[in-house]
Order: structure tokens, then sequence, then C-alpha cells
């Protein structure tokens, strides 16, 4: 309940306390929204929308709750963003072992490119001797 409820939530102020509205936008029927913030405020023992003739407007507490709400639905996108891009392997820290012959052109190159591409990934890199690192320890997850 604590994940649905204040996504259910979010969208009603946004609407111009319309749940209706909120409901289009969620692709939901109006009710299930109503349910989600009646048993919401009941789980919290707070109310978080004043009904008036037309539509609702948030309480103090409601106020502070949306706030929260964005935040904490913000942080899921971002989490799940971020999850995605270390399973392509976007994110983390890639070690880079080089030989002499291409620390002046090719590793240079190579480390802005990774940069430019993929700002979140870490490159570290130094120089080894040839055949001291075997090939498959390029690609261990670090």
């Amino acid at each position: 309940m604590y994940w649905t409820a204040p996504a259910c939530t979010v969208p009603v102020p946004d609407q111009r306390g319309s749940f209706t509205l909120a409901a289009d936008d969620l692709y939901v029927a109006q009710q299930a929204v109503s349910q989600q913030v009646k048993a919401l405020e009941k789980a919290l023992g707070v109310t978080l929308l004043w009904p008036t003739s037309r539509r609702v407007e948030l309480t103090p507490a409601g106020k502070v709750f949306l706030a929260d709400c964005r935040r904490v639905l913000s942080a899921a996108d971002r989490a799940v963003r971020r999850v995605q891009e270390a399973a392509r392997g976007e994110v983390g820290t890639v070690r880079i072992v080089y030989t002499l012959t291409a620390a002046h052109q090719t590793v240079p190159a190579l480390l802005a490119r990774l940069h430019d591409r993929f700002p979140q990934l870490k490159a570290q890199a130094r120089e080894g001797l040839c055949g001291r690192y075997p090939a498959a320890t390029a690609f261990r997850p670090v």
C-alpha cells in the first residue's frame, strides 16, 4: 500500500483537486483513487484532503505528505534508472591495464570517449606488463 497510495495521491492536487482527472491520468477508475486516498488517510491517521463543493484541497498534513511523496517517487524513479544503467554497464568502475605503446594516444582517447559516453562510469587506468594480466580480468565485475 505504501508505494501505490502515494502514487495515487500525488495526481489529485496536481489536477486542481479532481479525483476524476487524477484517475484519468492514472488510467484507473475514480473510485479506485478515492479508495486509495481513504485507505492511506486511515493508515496514517490523518486527513490529507478536505472536500469542498466541487473539488478537494490539501490539508496542512496533506501538503507535507505531498512534498515528501514527490521526493520519494522521484527517488524511486532515480533508483530504477540507476539499476538499469548498472545492468547495462553504464555505471560502476572499469579497470583498464595498458602497455606503454598505448599510453600516449590510445588510452587518453579511450578515457575521453568513455567519459563522454558514460559520465557515471569510473575508469581506472594503469600501465601493466604485457602477459601479466590475463584478458579475463578486464571483464570481471568490479
